[in-house]
């Protein structure tokens, strides 16, 4: 009775919050906030303006690029990204790169531009911007087969206007109640390192199933942990597109038996060494974000356990969202784990070989999975943009005797991106196993599942 009293408020909520945005007046002040996941929204803008009305610039020289209605975002942080655009001569392409360039970043609601000669062979560029909500206390909660959560977080996407980012917040369920705290700097053009800093700690109750359990009260494992972790790390940028960072972490698990499951699972502390390698490059359509992303990745553990050391994980990642109409794009991804010789804390889970087709309390040392689907732009409201979409996805996994096994089946839903924010807002889906003949379904309000 719980879960469909949570169902039916946070399906209440995001329809009152949806009928406020459209019905309220252009003053009033945004009330909904949107999900802190890391996929691009829709991105939206002012109208540009015709290119014709400034045919008679064309070949003339872009002396500067200034912007107009700043007032968290700094200048210093934006004039790099158009440098491509200074010193070039001026043509129909011109305002469309320019635009492009700055709804990639995801920090402006509006954009629109102004051009005038200031000699004979040169021109300015100003554009208005105006920008997004991105220090947001955001509440969030969310139903699924798996059970119901809730939390808040405070985060900020745009710190000190130079697009670092800081979390805080805290995550409660049945089973696992944590806090995180975490900054992160990009790194600069010039060879400026950036960092990333996190610490989090967390009391867990761990119910681990077989990768095709016979229900879903069928565990091979159960746990209680409190959990410490911190880590640190430096960022490199390599090329426009590409970053790298090393960094080091630590991590305190202090187990409890539960009755049933003694003397399973000890307390231990790791002590990791890791690594990856990023590649992403996005481009914006009038619609949707289309992007590629890759990313490889390592960790190297040592714990105070000699049954686990030199443990090993190896990751990697692919995901590809590309417009094949004005709203109607195509989704991709594919990610995989290798892992060797870790504690249980370090298996991974479903989220790390793309798939929402099997259980979340399965965790495995090796598993990789892919998906593919469409995602189509079903309306542009005054306050963001719905979308539905479907896929299909098979994963593979190691199970617990060491057997490998394979699921495949669809996953399909609807999502609300908030225009004035710059991330998503809702998310509703529905997953189906075809060799487990198994449901899989959530409605998350202020976090993506």
């Amino acid at each position: 009775m719980g879960r469909k009293l949570l169902l039916s408020v946070i399906t209440a909520l995001f329809l009152s919050a949806a009928y406020a945005l459209e019905s309220a007046p252009e003053s009033a002040p945004e009330s909904a906030r949107e999900s802190a996941s890391t996929e691009p929204a829709p991105a939206t803008s002012n109208e540009t303006p015709a290119q014709d009305s400034y045919s008679e610039f064309y070949g003339m020289k872009v002396r500067s690029v200034n912007f107009l209605g700043l007032k968290k975002t700094k200048n210093a942080y934006l004039q790099p990204k158009v440098k491509k655009i200074r010193g070039s001569q001026f043509s129909e392409k011109t305002l469309v790169e320019l635009e492009k360039i700055l709804q990639i970043e995801g920090l402006f609601d509006e954009i629109s531009f102004n051009v005038f000669p200031v000699s004979e062979s040169e021109v300015d560029i100003e554009v208005f911007l105006k920008e997004k909500l991105t220090f947001l206390p955001l509440p969030f909660a969310a139903y699924s087969s798996s059970g119901a959560f809730g939390g808040i977080m405070i985060f900020d996407t745009n710190a000190f206007g130079m697009k670092d980012t800081f979390l805080a917040g805290g995550f409660f369920s049945k089973e696992t109640q944590s806090g995180l705290l975490a900054f992160s700097k990009s790194p600069k053009d010039n060879f400026v390192p950036g960092f990333r800093l996190s610490f989090s700690a967390a009391r867990n109750t761990k119910k681990i199933q077989k990768f095709e359990p016979h229900d879903d009260d069928d565990f091979i494992l159960k746990y209680k942990s409190t959990d410490i972790s911190a880590s640190v790390a430096l960022a490199e940028k390599i090329t426009e597109q590409t970053n790298a960072s090393l960094g080091i972490s630590f991590t305190s698990l202090k187990e409890k038996d539960i009755k049933g499951y003694e003397d399973i699972v000890d307390s231990i502390k790791i002590m990791s060494v890791f690594g990856d390698l990023n590649y992403s490059k996005s481009d914006w359509n009038g619609w949707f974000i289309s992007s590629i992303n890759a990313s490889l990745s390592g960790k190297i553990s040592f714990t105070n356990d000699s049954n686990y050391q030199y443990g090993q994980i190896y990751s990697a990642r692919f995901s590809l969202q590309k417009p094949i109409l004005p709203r109607l794009r195509f989704l991709s991804q594919a990610s995989g784990t290798i892992g060797k010789n870790n504690h249980i804390s370090l298996y991974s889970g479903r989220g790390a070989a793309s798939s929402t087709i099997i259980s979340d309390k399965f965790v495995s040392q090796r598993l990789a999975g892919a998906s593919s689907g469409l995602e189509f732009a079903a309306a542009k409201l005054r306050f963001g943009t719905i979308s539905v979409y479907a896929n299909y996805e098979g994963v593979i996994a190691q199970d617990y005797d060491g057997k490998y096994n394979f699921n495949h089946g669809f996953n399909c839903g609807s999502k609300l991106y908030l225009s004035k924010l710059a991330v998503p807002a809702l998310a509703m889906g529905l997953s189906y196993n075809v060799v487990q003949k198994k449901f899989f379904y959530s409605l998350a309000m202020g976090v993506s599942m």
